[in-house]
């Protein structure tokens, strides 16, 4: 078990208002509502991408190269938005009653998503280099940049340099990792949980009590360690932001899980006896 497991079930006019989800704080609190409304501004970039990559599909028999561009640059946005608002549609939505995470088990980053993006960026700038010839030169110079970007990204995921970081649950915190440093969170210094956004990209942020007495790993690192959660603080809500869309988890159901621990001693016992049993099994395949 790499992450976080639950036991879910989608929400329904039956099921909402039963079972429980993290809110501030990290206690339990209602379950979501089954209907989501999309943010009106995520709603007028959808659209207005949707149309032009039409649009651009019209404009295909009559001038190829201006509905390649056109189809390519809004048409991919329209995908890519309408994707994001997918997965924020089953995260509202997802009901879950437990969570189950194995202990001791580093939860890292999914390079997949990375490629993805890295292969957009990529052919979404070589079209814009290779048919925009009949727009200003400023485009292609930008589908140049694109295609770079993709490109860095391509390598930098091929070489498992990014995405940085990984999570770890342990009896006595959650350890973050980041990339030259680590830092063991203790659960009861957590003090609220709550679920975000980033440019529609859900987060999960994590307030903290004593920070400037985090245990770093190296010790060495701590002021950089230190900066980079001031720099969180700063311009977010707390020390700790998490992205679950790079591990592949469900934001409620991270959220869920650390909410848990750190407010439930009983549940931490249950932890550490879980990652006995991992521990022990590992022993009886080694021996065999």
């Amino acid at each position: 078990m790499t992450g976080p497991v639950a036991r879910k079930r989608r929400c329904t006019k039956e099921a909402a208002g039963h079972g429980e989800q993290p809110r501030s704080g990290g206690r339990p609190g209602p379950a979501p509502s089954p209907r989501y409304r999309m943010p009106r501004g995520d709603f007028w970039a959808l659209a207005i991408n949707a149309v032009f990559g039409l649009l651009g599909l019209l404009l295909l028999p009559s001038n190829p190269p201006v509905g390649i561009v056109t189809t390519a640059f809004f048409g991919s946005g329209a995908v890519l938005l309408g994707w994001l608002q997918w997965r924020r549609w089953q995260d509202h939505t997802l009901h879950f009653t437990h969570v189950d995470v194995a202990a001791g088990v580093r939860i890292l980053p999914r390079r997949g998503f990375l490629l993805v993006i890295g292969a957009w960026l990529f052919c979404l700038g070589l079209i814009l280099v290779i048919f925009g010839g009949s727009y200003p030169a400023l485009l292609q110079w930008l589908g140049g940049f694109i295609a770079l970007a993709g490109a860095v990204f391509l390598v930098l995921a091929a070489l498992r340099i990014a995405p940085p970081g990984f999570l770890q649950f342990e009896p006595n915190g959650l350890i973050v990792g980041q990339r030259g440093w680590q830092v063991l969170v203790p659960w009861e210094w957590i003090t609220d949980v709550r679920l975000s956004d980033v440019q529609s990209n859900p987060v999960v942020l994590l307030s903290v009590a004593h920070v400037d007495k985090l245990e770093v790993t190296p010790a060495a690192a701590q002021p950089r360690a230190l900066k980079a959660m001031a720099g969180s603080t700063w311009w977010s809500w707390g020390p700790f932001i998490l992205f679950p869309l790079h591990f592949g988890i469900p934001s409620p159901v991270l959220a869920g899980a650390i909410a848990r621990y750190a407010s439930d001693a009983a549940a931490r016992q249950n932890l550490a006896a879980r990652q006995l049993d991992v521990q022990t099994q590992a022993k009886s395949e080694q021996a065999e």
